[in-house]
């Protein structure tokens, strides 16, 4: 899926969608989201602060 970039909930702290949207605003899954300068690269990486990835955008999103 091509032009896709990680973004962060509204809701919640750390945890991660995947979005197509021009604005990063709405996720694949269709949360409501935000931008964030985490990279593809870094999508299921868990340090210290304990991200989460959710499920239904790495479906939709490929990974």
């Amino acid at each position: 899926m091509s032009n896709v970039r990680i973004v962060e909930s509204r809701s919640s702290t750390w945890v991660y969608h995947l979005s197509s949207d021009p604005t990063s605003l709405v996720a694949l899954c269709g949360a409501q989201t935000m931008t964030s300068p985490a990279t593809l690269e870094s999508w299921g990486v868990v340090t210290h602060v304990g991200e989460r990835y959710c499920p239904q955008c790495a479906r939709l999103g490929g990974k």
